[in-house]
């Protein structure tokens, strides 16, 4: 199963038959989790392969095609990366402080 916008602001979550494979385009940040069963994680160019067991997560080093397979009826929860606030929405947070102009006494 190829899934599409895992890159959205709500998690992607789905029931996955033992054997089932997912593949999505991961981005570094991404978790990914096990609710239930057991999931075998791989990253394209990554050597090192994951195996979750219910539970628990794991996030994702990089950039790349990603490919997930339930060792069991598994759920899997894909959320989405919280990338840190832009400049301009810092700047929108910032309160300038008054300034009085004139000579100082």
């Amino acid at each position: 199963m190829s899934i599409l916008g895992t890159h959205g602001p709500r998690p992607w979550v789905s029931g996955v038959g033992k054997g089932e494979l997912i593949r999505f385009d991961g981005r570094r940040g991404q978790r990914v989790t096990s609710r239930r069963g057991s999931l075998w994680v791989t990253l394209d160019g990554d050597p090192d392969d994951v195996v979750l067991g219910p539970g628990e997560a794991h996030c994702l080093p990089g950039d790349g095609p990603v490919l997930i397979q339930a060792l069991d009826a598994a759920c899997v929860v894909i959320d989405p990366v919280e990338r840190p606030a832009g400049w301009w929405a810092r700047l929108r947070g910032f309160a300038p402080v008054p300034i009085a102009l004139g000579s100082a006494a």
